[in-house]
């Protein structure tokens, strides 16, 4: 029997032989800045091995997986690597360039016959099961320079944190849109143990389009590349699906179409960030004006910094102004040269990752 399946470009890591249960949402529009998936790993589904993979996410030229897993510990750096551990698996085909990810994470990468680049990078991440978490994909083009970036970023419900995994720099292709592709996403269960059973829980796919509004799947695909004996899916309370990765599972269809109850009109942690604090001065000794401060690791991540100087007041004359993307720096230094006696009022203000503006700071600094 030939069935047709969701399309998975040719060159995605999803398109892997790798036996597995995938669910796939299918969207309308063709192209997003931001990319958003659930998912949650229950205690009987977690075992060793498996990748239970969050979603897969697709530029011109870069495709792209990013999945939870549980097993031997791949962080040489880490005591104890007999012992197994939970952790962050990113993968990449396609040209890119590593500019940030947390500490003690490990690199691998290889190259095709036919010039294809693939790079996985392993990150401490200790997710728990039971649990749910957040991943986002947040593409951008610089400023200056004709490069498109990425960023891998995940929310812990049960901490209410959020976490910077990764971000990366991919040149842009001449005359291609350099964002996100928009069509679909795939969540998926990789690799269990023949003779195993495992679970996991997938949905709340959503994508963030170009006008910064929010887009739900129209419908989701469970499936697999394996005989729908070994494979399951069903609606987990309403809203999400359950994928099941078992022998003799009863299922005997090839795929399945859900409708899930996905009443949320935007994901639940999009709230507004938040500044906590803000410091400026001016130092003599280089003509430079610095500034440090905070935010909430509890609200969406900062994405886009705006900083205005001004003189006598908080609304006074503007002196100088400054803006860029910036996702970890909370300091920054500003030359002036030499600059007449006075008051001055730094003023700080960010976009988070989902385009939300924070609350304004600003802080006061005397130049004798």
């Amino acid at each position: 029997m030939s069935t047709t399946h969701p399309v998975i470009p040719a060159s995605s890591p999803f398109n892997s032989d790798a036996p597995g249960p995938r669910v796939t949402s299918s969207f309308s529009n063709e192209y997003a800045n931001l990319l958003y998936v659930e998912q949650l790993i229950p205690q009987q589904g977690k075992i060793d091995v498996p990748t239970w993979a969050g979603c897969s996410f697709e530029m011109r030229g870069l495709y792209g997986t990013a999945s939870l897993r549980y097993g031997p510990n791949p962080i040489d750096k880490l005591p104890d690597p007999i012992n197994n551990t939970p952790y962050s698996y990113l993968s990449f085909s396609g040209q890119i360039y590593i500019t940030h990810s947390l500490p003690l994470s490990k690199y691998s990468s290889s190259t095709d016959a036919d010039g294809t680049q693939h790079v996985i990078v392993e990150t401490p991440y200790a997710w728990t099961p039971n649990s749910w978490y957040t991943t986002v994909i947040r593409s951008w083009v610089s400023d200056l320079l004709p490069e498109r970036y990425i960023a891998v970023f995940i929310y812990s419900y049960s901490a209410n944190k959020w976490t910077h995994c990764l971000s990366g720099q991919s040149p842009s292709i001449e005359d291609e849109n350099p964002l996100l592709i928009g069509k679909n996403c795939t969540s998926a269960i990789f690799n269990a143990p023949e003779g195993n059973s495992t679970t996991g829980v997938f949905g709340q796919h959503y994508f963030m389009d170009m006008n910064g509004s929010w887009v739900r799947p129209n419908y989701y695909t469970a499936w697999a590349n394996t005989e729908p004996q070994n494979w399951n899916a069903e609606l987990y309370q309403n809203v999400n699906i359950l994928l099941k990765s078992e022998e003799n599972s009863g299922n005997s269809e090839h795929q399945k179409t859900f409708f899930p109850n996905q009443y949320n009109s935007k994901p639940k942690p999009v709230v507004s960030p938040h500044l906590q604090s803000l410091e400026s001065w001016y130092d003599f000794t280089t003509g430079k004006i610095e500034l440090k401060w905070k935010i909430s690791e509890n609200t969406p991540p900062q994405f886009k910094v705006f900083i205005k100087i001004h003189k006598d007041s908080v609304y006074g004359p503007l002196q100088f102004e400054t803006s860029s993307y910036s996702i970890d720096a909370r300091e920054t230094s500003i030359h002036v040269g030499s600059i007449e006696a006075g008051q001055y009022f730094a003023t700080l203000e960010f976009i988070d990752i989902f385009n939300n503006k924070s609350n304004f700071g600003y802080n006061g600094f005397t130049v004798p």
